[in-house]
């Protein structure tokens, strides 16, 4: 299949993949998603259906994880607004379209539904209801089996090669539709904020299958910056609240090697392209042609707006902050 010119790019948790997103917003016309693109990797995304259908094969698994990638879906591509439930609008970046193409991409797996019930169901029942379930099955049905048949399950199927064709058809579909969004040229390069998951080679050879040529860039930054932006987030995310600094640093060392331990096999693996943020902010003529050059995004876009997105000299406050 033709290279598709995607572009993934992210980093380690507050390490500056924000960086080369910046980047990307400085270029005319713009060629990126306006938001993070998380149906791949996300609980419930595509990488999660992947697992249940061709490799658990479990029906049950299978069921669920169908049902959660449509639950996923609909939450993604609800519009965000100030007074409305939670959504990231990909319908929105997408013409309307990306719920439709997700929700026509399950169809295409499902070969027919069939009745289930299983205590996984019953678990995410309210108590009243699983009261009112028993009830019934007590003192109404005397033949339980119509009560648990009331659940209907997809059943998927198909050999991995029909599954790996028609995921990168969706994705062909949901790319064009971002690009038409975007009102850029069907071959035009476009980026992806952490769209593919970076802490595993694996994951990303398995998402190469259902997007040809998709390059990865990361970004990584100084360990004691990265401690020390983490602990004075207003959310402390990532490391535990109410102890002692020292405490704090044990952790996050853990959890700083936890998170790389694959990163020198990233290092010898085609198109992924590792960074570092100093580098961007000290080094910024010769990093950026570095990424102009390994990203090709030039033949795309014009640089218009550089240095007004990301401004190296301001970055530059958010280094050697230790």
């Amino acid at each position: 299949m033709k290279n598709q010119s995607i572009i993934s790019y992210g980093g380690y948790y507050s390490t500056g993949g924000s960086a080369i997103r910046d980047i990307f917003r400085e270029f005319s016309p713009l060629i990126d998603f306006p938001t993070e693109f998380r149906i791949i990797k996300e609980r419930g995304g595509l990488l999660d259906l992947d697992r249940a259908i061709n490799i658990e094969i479990a029906p049950e698994n299978v069921g669920l994880a169908v049902q959660k990638f449509l639950w996923l879906s609909q939450n993604l591509a609800r519009k965000n607004s100030r007074f409305s439930r939670c959504g990231f609008s990909y319908d929105d970046y997408t013409n309307g379209l990306f719920k439709k193409i997700s929700e026509d991409y399950i169809s295409s797996l499902i070969d027919y539904y069939y009745p289930m019930d299983w205590h996984y169901i019953r678990f995410g029942q309210s108590w009243v209801r699983q009261i009112i379930d028993k009830a019934y099955k007590k003192y109404i049905v005397l033949d339980r089996r119509k009560l648990l048949g009331r659940n209907l399950y997809p059943m998927v199927a198909l050999p991995d090669k029909f599954f790996v064709e028609k995921t990168r058809n969706y994705f062909l579909s949901l790319f064009e539709a971002i690009r038409d969004y975007r009102n850029i040229n069907k071959n035009s390069i476009l980026g992806l904020h952490n769209a593919v998951p970076i802490f595993h080679p694996e994951l990303i050879e398995r998402v190469r299958l259902f997007v040809p040529g998709i390059k990865v860039f990361i970004v990584d930054r100084d360990p004691r910056d990265n401690f020390l932006n983490l602990s004075k987030d207003s959310y402390s995310r990532y490391l535990p609240k109410n102890c002692s600094i020292l405490k704090k640093a044990q952790f996050f060392i853990n959890f700083y090697k936890s998170v790389r331990r694959n990163k020198e096999k990233l290092k010898e693996m085609d198109n992924v392209y590792l960074y570092n943020f100093e580098d961007f902010c000290l080094n910024y003529e010769d990093t950026l042609k570095r990424f102009l050059n390994e990203s090709k995004i030039l033949l795309s876009a014009n640089h218009q707006f550089k240095s007004k997105i990301f401004n190296p000299e301001e970055s530059k406050k958010n280094i050697f902050i230790y």
